[in-house]
């Protein structure tokens, strides 16, 4: 089991970032 580094907790910030916008989008256009 990897120790998790700053990369892998960027790497999986970007990952549900980019989730969140997707799912936001249709809201934020309508806005």
């Amino acid at each position: 089991m990897k120790v998790p580094t700053m990369e892998g907790i960027h790497l999986l910030y970007l990952e549900i970032n980019k989730i969140f916008s997707l799912s936001c989008q249709p809201i934020c256009n309508s806005a």
